[in-house]
């Protein structure tokens, strides 16, 4: 009898001790989940302004100046959002990989999945509309520009790893 009673005080313990290690992965992915969510919160109304700054409507000619400095800022913001986006959903992926220990966990987490597949549709779509609006009014040339320095700053990146 005393010999079951322990039994069921370690094997609670032991069950408490991997709810308390579930919920802390848990909040540890939330946090890093947050903070990339912060990263495109502050990112993409920039690259709004930015696309929004070339005041180009479907009258003006198909020409725009080749300024260098603002081909670079559409380039870096447009790079700096894909990459925030990339790593959120590898920040969020981490989410299905967690082993809850209880209902209330599978609920939370299944919750907290959903809120930022939410969040990613909603502002994955105002990037690609964006992106959308920037081709439609930009010349071939400047995109291509735009493109270039795009690709050189992930080539960048990736011989720096």
């Amino acid at each position: 009898m005393l010999e079951n009673l322990q039994l069921l005080e370690a094997q609670k313990a032991e069950q408490e001790g991997l709810t308390l290690e579930s919920m802390t992965k848990l909040f540890t992915i939330h946090e890093n989940i947050d903070k990339v969510q912060s990263k495109i919160d502050d990112q993409l109304p920039k690259y709004k302004q930015l696309v929004d700054g070339l005041e180009i409507t479907s009258a003006s000619p198909r020409s725009l100046p080749t300024n260098r400095s603002n081909m670079q800022s559409l380039a870096k913001a447009q790079g700096d959002l894909m990459d925030h986006f990339n790593k959120f959903v590898m920040c969020v992926s981490c989410l299905k990989q967690l082993k809850p220990s209880s209902n209330i966990q599978v609920k939370l987490a299944s919750s907290i999945m959903k809120c930022k597949f939410d969040f990613y549709h909603e502002n994955m779509s105002s990037f690609r509309k964006l992106k959308k609006q920037l081709e439609d009014v930009a010349p071939p040339e400047i995109l291509a520009g735009i493109q270039d320095i795009v690709d050189s700053k992930v080539n960048n990146h990736l011989s720096i790893q």
